[in-house]
């Protein structure tokens, strides 16, 4: 079982050679969200120092159970939330 999400090639063989139809090439996609492992940042900040009045741009990385990002390959596993207190 891939825990890494990606691209792999998957052999089916038969007494040591491949069966017709294989290697074939298969898509491992990032599995369910994981509140444990995905994780915040405050840019440019220490989080315990907000200012009122500032602005500040937060942003959420978004993981599964091994710490594939929810959407390979881009920043798109990112959510940015920009606060102003």
């Amino acid at each position: 079982m891939p825990e890494v999400a990606g691209n792999y090639v998957v052999h089916v063989r038969l007494n040591g050679l491949d069966i017709q139809g294989s290697p074939y090439n298969t898509l491992v996609r990032p599995g369910e969200i994981s509140s444990l492992n995905s994780y915040t940042t405050i840019t440019n900040q220490d989080i315990k120092l907000l200012e009122a009045g500032i602005t500040y741009l937060f942003t959420i990385r978004l993981v599964d159970i091994y710490k594939n990002p929810l959407i390979d390959g881009s920043n798109e596993n990112e959510i940015s939330i920009m606060a102003l207190y």
